[in-house]
């Protein structure tokens, strides 16, 4: 277990390298919400809801409000 979850921080270290010099703690705030909202449907866990843009709008809005 411990390995998976070391493995996926890796991953988000990588991805957040280039990224280290935000002027405005806002802009890292979005940014990882971003990067956590596309990884979260590339892994594939907006596929249990229901097919349709209304269904996939309210699902990226409920990403962006849990990771505020």
């Amino acid at each position: 277990m411990n390995n998976r979850i070391e493995a996926d921080h890796a991953a988000l270290k990588q991805l957040l390298r280039p990224k280290r010099s935000f002027r405005k703690r806002t802009a890292a705030k979005n940014t990882l919400k971003g990067i956590e909202t596309h990884r979260a449907i590339k892994k594939g866990h907006f596929a249990a809801n229901e097919p349709g843009i209304q269904n996939e709008i309210a699902f990226v809005a409920d990403l962006f409000k849990t990771a505020a």
